[in-house]
């Protein structure tokens, strides 16, 4: 047991490690260009970037393997894969601080003797301080209990926690050591939580850009960084529009779509309510408990509950899954309200359903990004429906990730390019709802 899982532990943090570490550097390489060299054009690029946050990471292992053929499965492969996932949210994140700079750091470093590199320290640095560190344990934690991407891209070289917790409960039939390795997983993502400081709240920005003469170096990088971005998902797309007159299985298609959608509705209200209700402090030591960790322990203890429908246990799942990520989207605003609604109180006291209705209300524009994430999860997602062992209701993940699994190639770079055109239409109509929920 320790002579397995020691080097498994450091496969683990090492991958996620180089993860974090190279998002938040190409991600601060764009973030910069940004800024500094696209002038008001920047916030554009940027904001148009982070759709690529919200592309299902199958998208991105399809294309991987249409560009780079089988050289890409290994370390090489999951890091690449991660990087490509999370540099947007971290070129964003890191943009944003950027624009939020006190004008007494841009007079002093503009006004001063200082050398390039003080220069550097005092604006760039400052960035770095006040939100890489944030962010790069974000990365961490993505990377850390990743499991599709593990499953996909490492070639049987590269495994996980989350991996192998999966495969002592359903592979080597050992449920005892899968519950030992839960718990070491647990301990460690409550240590590094103790660390970690929530990602800085959005804030008005004092400044958009900042024109300094063009580094070629940073452009140059940057373009590379967006070249190994795209790449992937242009074959996709590519084979997409190649293979489109050819489907015929489009009814059903229609038919998962239509299921998929009717279940990221029910996910989305019973997260709105719970995000309402429950206190925010709890919603980050979800992390302590990963989706595959959270979806075996459940599993332990089937024999012992009545008889619960399948899909009960899905929505269950993909909420303990979904639920920080969406607190992180709303945190800003609820921390806003509940202090109004402190302020309120004072004076003229609210009940359950006022306090309610009240934060529907105020948050009503994050509520709709609320409802594009469950979409796109419960589209994209292929975690719970592997540690489920669903069969019997037609998904989207599960038909695209047992195309790949079966060698259907053509098949699933059409399905792939496919996820990817919804995906992109999920992000442009939560633009287009909170456009008019603001006016």
């Amino acid at each position: 047991m320790v002579e397995t899982l020691f080097p498994l532990l450091a496969m683990n943090v090492s991958q996620a490690l180089l993860s974090a570490i190279f998002s938040v550097l190409l991600g601060y390489v764009l973030a910069r260009c940004a800024f500094y060299y696209m002038g008001r054009w920047g916030g554009w690029f940027i904001n148009g970037l982070m759709v690529l946050f919200f592309t299902p990471q199958l998208v991105f292992i399809v294309g991987n393997g249409m560009v780079f053929g089988e050289s890409i499965f290994g370390l090489y492969g999951v890091v690449l894969t991660h990087c490509q996932t999370t540099i947007p949210l971290t070129a964003f994140i890191l943009f944003q601080s950027f624009t939020t700079i006190p004008q007494r750091i841009w007079y002093f470093a503009q006004n001063y003797q200082l050398s390039v590199y003080e220069k550097w320290w005092v604006t760039d640095g400052h960035t770095l301080k006040t939100s890489g560190l944030a962010v790069c344990i974000f990365v961490f934690l993505l990377s850390f209990t990743s499991f599709v991407v593990v499953i996909s891209m490492g070639g049987g070289a590269v495994e996980s926690l989350e991996s192998e917790i999966y495969y002592q409960f359903y592979g080597y039939n050992n449920p005892g050591q899968s519950l030992i390795i839960i718990a070491i997983q647990a301990f460690l993502i409550l240590a590094l939580l103790h660390f970690y400081k929530p990602l800085p709240l959005t804030t008005k920005p004092t400044i958009t850009h900042q024109p300094q003469p063009a580094n070629w170096w940073f452009i140059l990088t940057g373009f590379m960084v967006l070249l190994a971005i795209c790449a992937p998902l242009s074959a996709v797309l590519w084979q997409f529009l190649h293979g489109f007159w050819q489907f015929n299985q489009w009814a059903d298609i229609g038919q998962i779509l239509m299921v998929s959608l009717g279940l990221a509705v029910v996910i989305w209200l019973l997260l709105v309510m719970a995000l309402l209700t429950l206190p925010g402090r709890i919603w980050p030591y979800m992390w302590v408990l990963p989706p595959v960790a959270f979806g075996i322990l459940w599993v332990n203890i089937w024999p012992f509950l009545p008889e619960i429908p399948l899909v009960f246990w899905y929505i269950a799942l993909q909420i303990w899954f979904v639920s920080p990520i969406c607190y992180m989207v709303m945190r800003g605003h609820l921390l806003t309200i509940n202090n109004l609604i402190n302020e309120r109180t004072m004076h003229t006291p609210l009940n359950l359903y006022e306090k309610l209705w009240v934060k529907i209300l105020y948050c009503a524009p994050q509520l709709t990004n609320l409802l594009g994430i469950s979409v796109l999860f419960t589209i994209s997602d292929y975690t719970a429906v592997a540690v489920l062992g669903i069969n019997d209701i037609p998904l989207y993940p599960q038909l695209l990730f047992s195309a790949i699994a079966s060698y259907q190639w053509q098949y699933s770079q059409f399905l792939a390019g496919l996820l990817f055109i919804i995906s992109l239409f999920v992000c442009f109509c939560m633009k287009i709802a909170n456009k008019s929920v603001n006016e």
